[in-house]
C-alpha cells in the first residue's frame, strides 16, 4: 500500500458488511476514524457510480465521440464548489475554465451526429464525477489509503455482479496489462485526492484537461496516430488555461497575505 502501510486482510475483497471492511480499512493504516469516514456511504455510492457510467460510455462505439462531455467536469466541480464549499472564483479564472472546455472541443472534434446513450451516460459521468470531486474535499481528514480502499473495493463488488453475464477470456499478456493499469490508476486516484486536499477544488480541476494533452501525446508515441494543428491548438489554450488558474491563485494569495 502507498506510504509503506501494511496490505490489507485477504477478507477485504469479499462483499462483507461495513464492519468488516472498516477492520480491513484500518489495518491498511488509516486508522479508525478515517476508515468510518472513507465509509460513508454517499461517498463511496458516489465514487463506484461515475465508474460505472464512464464504463458504459466506453463500451459504446460512440463513447470516442462523447469523450468531450466527459471533460465538463472541471466546469460542473468548479460551479458546485461556490454553493457547496464555500469557495471564491473570480470571473477571470471562470473564463479560463470556459476557455479550457473551448480547447477540449477542438481536441476531440466532436461530431454533430445527434445525441447517443453514449452522449448521456459521458454527462453522468461529469456530474456525478463532480460530487466525488467535492466529496473528497468534504472527506480530506479520512486519508487517501482508506479513501483508495473503499473505492476499489466498492468497484470489485459492482464488478462481480455484472461478470457473469459479460465476461470474456482474458490472455496472459491482457492481465498483465489490465495489472498495470490497476496500478497507474491507484497511483492517480492518490495523488489526485492529495491534490484536492492541498488545494481548492477550482484550482485542481482545470488540470483535469490535462489528460486529453496526454492523450494526444500517448496516442503519437504508442500508436503513431499524428495530431493535427486543430488538436495541438486545443492542446495549447487547455494548458493555458490551467497555467492562468494557477496564476490566479498565486496573485489572490499574496493579495490575502
Amino acid at each position: 500500500m502507498p506510504g509503506g502501510a501494511a496490505p490489507a486482510d485477504p477478507q477485504c475483497r469479499r462483499p462483507r458488511p461495513d464492519r468488516t471492511q472498516g477492520a480491513c480499512l484500518w489495518l491498511a493504516g488509516g486508522g479508525a476514524r478515517a476508515a468510518r469516514l472513507a465509509a460513508r456511504p454517499a461517498l463511496r455510492a458516489d465514487r463506484d457510480g461515475a465508474g460505472a457510467v464512464l464504463h458504459r460510455r466506453v463500451a459504446d462505439p460512440a463513447g470516442r465521440h462523447a469523450h468531450h462531455i466527459y471533460q465538463a467536469t472541471p466546469i460542473i466541480a468548479t460551479a458546485l464548489a461556490v454553493p457547496l464549499l464555500g469557495e471564491q472564483v473570480g470571473w477571470r479564472r471562470w473564463l479560463a475554465v470556459v476557455a479550457g472546455f473551448i480547447g477540449v472541443l477542438l481536441v476531440v472534434k466532436p461530431s454533430g451526429g445527434g445525441v447517443s446513450t453514449a452522449h448521456l451516460c459521458a454527462l453522468a459521468g461529469g456530474v456525478v464525477y463532480s460530487g466525488v470531486v467535492l466529496l473528497t474535499r468534504l472527506l480530506r481528514d479520512a486519508g487517501p489509503v482508506p479513501m483508495i480502499a473503499w473505492h476499489i473495493g466498492g468497484t470489485l463488488l459492482a464488478s462481480a455482479l455484472v461478470a457473469p453475464f459479460v465476461w470474456q477470456p482474458v490472455s496472459l499478456l491482457n492481465m498483465a496489462l489490465i495489472a498495470l493499469m490497476g496500478v497507474f490508476s491507484t497511483c492517480g486516484h492518490v495523488l489526485n485526492n492529495r491534490a484536492l486536499a492541498l488545494s481548492p477544488t477550482s484550482v485542481v480541476m482545470p488540470f483535469h484537461y490535462t489528460q486529453i494533452v496526454w492523450g494526444v501525446a500517448f496516442g503519437w508515441l504508442f500508436f503513431s496516430d499524428m495530431p493535427d494543428l486543430q488538436m495541438l491548438s486545443g492542446a495549447a489554450i487547455i494548458v493555458a488555461s490551467g497555467l492562468f488558474i494557477m496564476h490566479r491563485e498565486r496573485v489572490r494569495a499574496r493579495q490575502a497575505g
